[in-house]
Parts: C-alpha cells; sequence; structure tokens
C-alpha cells in the first residue's frame, strides 16, 4: 500500500522548569551499547503472512461513528479505540465486532475540555481513557463510557513530545528547547514525577518538530520502549531504569545520511522520489525478535525489518497474504500503526468489497468470515487487523 508524508514544520521555544527535576532520580545507567546497523536495500525480500502473523481480524466499524481520519488506534483485550484528531476530533470505542460503545468529543476550552487532541492511551485495566490535547496543554481523563473523570496541565514538563500508558505510569518526552536536552519522564497517574532519563547527546536530534506523530514505540514485551526523533536514523531503547542500547541504521546505498547536511528537512521527500534516496520514516511496529522499520523509498512508503538477534536489516518488497489473501502489504499504512504485536490497515467498504469480490478463495479458512462483513454505508471503514507472532523465526 502507497502513502504520501507530509510535513509542517513549528517551532520547539518552552523553557523546561528546573524544580521538575528536584524529584527525579539520577540514571544509573552504566555503559550504552551502541549497534549499526546496515539496512539492506539492495536486495529486497518477499516474506509470507504465515511467518509473521497468527490472525487475521476484520472489523467493519459502526456507521454511527463518522470518523474523517484515523490518528491513532489501540487494540485492547476488549476494546478497539480509534482517535480521530483531524476531522472529528473525537475518540471511539468499539467492541471487536465493531459496534460503537461510547464516544467522547470534548473539543472545546475549559474544564474537561481538550484542544486539539493529539494523543490517547488506555489503562491497563481498560476502564480509563488518557486524551492529551495539543492546543491546551492538558491531559483529560474520561471513564469508558465517555463521561469526563479528570485532567492535569502538563505545560509545566517542557515541550511536549509524546505520551504512553504503560504498567499504571505515564511516559512523557519533552525538550527544554530546540538543540537543548532531551528527557523522558516516567510520572504516575497524579503527575508527580517518579524518574526522569536524560537522552544521551550523540543521539541524533535533527533541528525542528516536523509534525511527527510517533516519538515512542513499545516493546512488544511490555518491559520498556524505543524513543527516534524526527527523520533520525538513530534509535533508544530504555526502560525505568535507563538507557538499554542505542541503534544507528545506514542502507547499504542511497540513503540519504549520506547527503544530510546538503538538504533541508522540508526536502527529504522531493529528494527521495526525485533522486532516489531512502530514509527512515515514523511509523514502527514492535515484534518481539523482530522490528517493523516504516521507510520511505523513492518517495514512497516502503518497508523494513530488522532481525534484532541476528543483527540484521532488510527492505521487504512485499508481504505475501497467504493467510486471508485479501490485501498484500509494501509499506506500513500510517501513523496510527503504533502499537507494539498489531499490524493494521483501515479501507473503506466500498474498497474492501471490490478487493473481496477479485478473491478465488478455493476454501480459505476466512472466507465465511471475510464474506460475512457487510455494511450498507460504503465509506464505513473496515479494520483489517493482523496480530504479530509469539515468536517469529525468519530464514532470510
Amino acid at each position: 500500500m502507497k502513502k504520501t508524508k507530509t510535513f509542517a514544520f513549528t517551532s520547539i521555544y518552552v523553557f523546561f522548569i528546573i524544580l521538575f527535576f528536584s524529584c527525579s532520580e539520577e540514571s544509573d545507567r552504566g555503559e550504552i551499547i551502541k549497534e549499526s546497523i546496515i539496512i539492506d536495500i539492495d536486495n529486497p525480500v518477499e516474506i509470507l503472512f504465515s511467518q509473521l502473523f497468527d490472525t487475521c481480524y476484520f472489523v467493519p466499524l459502526a456507521s454511527e461513528a463518522i470518523i474523517g481520519e484515523i490518528t491513532q488506534m489501540n487494540f485492547g483485550d476488549k476494546y478497539i479505540s480509534v482517535l480521530d484528531s483531524k476531522v472529528s476530533n473525537s475518540l471511539y470505542l468499539f467492541d471487536w465486532k465493531g459496534n460503537l460503545k461510547s464516544k467522547v468529543s470534548a473539543e472545546g476550552e475549559g474544564p474537561g475540555k481538550y484542544i486539539f487532541p493529539q494523543y490517547f492511551s488506555i489503562s491497563s485495566g481498560e476502564d480509563k481513557i488518557h486524551i492529551y490535547g495539543n492546543g491546551s496543554k492538558k491531559v483529560l481523563t474520561f471513564g469508558v463510557d465517555g463521561e469526563f473523570q479528570s485532567e492535569f496541565n502538563v505545560s509545566e514538563f517542557g515541550s511536549f513530545q509524546g505520551l504512553k500508558f504503560s504498567n499504571n505510569s505515564f511516559l512523557i518526552g519533552v525538550s527544554e528547547s530546540e538543540g537543548g536536552s532531551r528527557f523522558i519522564n516516567f510520572s504516575n497517574p497524579e503527575f508527580s514525577t517518579l524518574r526522569s532519563l536524560e537522552i544521551p547527546k550523540q543521539i541524533e536530534e535533527l533541528p525542528g518538530n516536523m509534525g511527527k506523530e510517533n516519538y515512542f514505540y513499545q516493546e512488544k514485551s511490555g518491559k520498556g520502549f524505543y524513543y527516534q526523533s524526527v527523520f533520525s536514523s538513530d534509535f533508544v531503547n530504555f526502560n525505568s531504569n535507563g538507557v538499554n542500547s542505542h541503534i544507528h541504521f545506514s542502507f547499504s546505498s542511497r540513503g540519504i545520511e549520506n547527503i544530510k547536511s546538503k538538504v533541508l528537512l522540508s526536502d527529504y521527500l522531493t529528494k527521495s522520489k526525485d533522486e532516489g534516496f531512502a530514509y527512515l520514516a515514523s511509523n514502527h511496529v514492535d515484534a518481539g525478535n523482530l522490528l517493523f522499520l516504516d521507510m520511505v523509498d523513492f518517495g514512497q512508503g516502503a518497508l523494513g525489518i530488522y532481525e534484532k538477534s541476528k543483527g540484521k536489516a532488510y527492505k521487504v518488497s512485499r508481504l505475501v497474504n497467504d493467510m486471508s489473501l485479501m490485501l498484500n502489504i509494501s509499506a506500513i499504512a500510517g501513523a496510527y500503526n503504533n502499537q507494539s504485536g498489531y499490524l493494521s490497515i483501515a479501507i473503506p467498504y466500498f474498497v474492501f468489497d471490490q478487493i473481496r469480490s477479485q478473491v478465488d478463495f478455493k476454501g480459505n479458512s476466512y472466507e465465511e468470515i471475510i464474506k460475512n462483513v457487510n455494511s450498507e454505508d460504503g465509506e464505513t471503514l473496515v479494520l483489517l487487523i493482523y496480530k504479530i507472532k509469539e515468536e517469529i523465526n525468519l530464514d532470510l
């Protein structure tokens, strides 16, 4: 699936409250292990779905949910949560059959209201929804019924770079100013800081905030995270105890890192399209012993796979759908793919129906499930959700 990436500059000039560190602990991380990984884009590989995924889900979302554009999704045991921060500025909660359970629509000023909802997270018990409003600089907490519960102003933390909720603590990324120190903070639900980690200075930080939607990527184990800055080739692997490793990616050829000093960030996409350069984008997914890498090559979305145990990375020409037969994958579909353990695609029902009509299922085990996906509204979104295997062993 092809995608176009557009970005907009926003300046970062926010003073960081020094008092914030008075209750922080020093990180005792010792020597940081640096790995240099070359992504082989000259010999792309083809991989079968059955090598990576154990289950395919097809979920037609309720037509009464008017979703303009999916910004972020979360797949829980009970609920599928969808944030539309571009059109409706609302969060929708569905069951796994696509029935709408509740909706949070609190755009506005004042208590219990957010402006420009940018990130959300669901508590581990799936009983609370936390939404960060970029315009209001507040995190609002709602029940799964959509009722407002509480709010907290996070502007004192500095320039905000993402919010995650894991193991009953918030993960907040901040920076002092453009080019200044960057920190990852672990806070409890009341936002009194538990621990603050400084991102090592040697980690590449490109100037400017290009509208990046994902900075943090949770490890599939749930015990740690990856951090990546805007268009950076560097990843930081960390947990609440400190930074574990520093991974630097480069390309076997045509890597834009070779001409970064000569290219403005705003020209990355054009340079890639016109001259065939490749670079890392910003929608990566952890799959345990693999990391799915979101890339741009020749101006189009592309997919890479990093095998952690082997220290090898490859460009994937396509993932061949030998499971449901419905759709092959050649790129990570969108910014909503930021949850470990899943890859997903959202398409209108009329597109789903067209694809379905062209498939010869020949008794495929998913045939009945797929044929039972129906909607009277052709614009209703259908989620194609692929659950990643617990253990993946590739012979590439």
